[in-house]
């Protein structure tokens, strides 16, 4: 397991591969997706930037590349990434959805 922080570290140390990767996460709507992603994707820019800044709201910009369109990662529900055939499960989140699953 990795702390919420290590997470973080990983994926920025990922933006640098230019690699694919799987993540889960929770949805807002409390669903959970699982996620083929990848960084530095420019397919589709038009150079206009963002209007808001992604860090502010503990967001990560990935593209998808089942549905080949941008999301928006919340690294506060991250439950797992895996690289280089490796998973990491997030502590923080993942203890706190194994133990609302069991006790519902």
């Amino acid at each position: 397991m990795i702390t919420k922080k290590e997470a973080k570290h990983l994926l920025n140390k990922m933006r640098n591969d230019n690699r694919m990767f799987s993540l889960e996460f929770i949805k807002k709507d409390g669903t959970k997706r699982v996620m083929l992603a990848r960084f530095n994707v420019t397919k589709g820019l038009t150079g206009k930037g963002q209007r808001y800044n992604p860090a502010d709201y503990d967001l990560i910009n990935v593209y998808d590349m089942n549905k080949n369109a941008y999301r928006s990662v919340p690294l506060n529900t991250l439950l797992w990434i895996r690289t280089k055939g490796k998973r990491y499960y997030v502590s923080a989140y993942y203890l706190f959805f194994l133990n609302f699953v069991l006790e519902w």
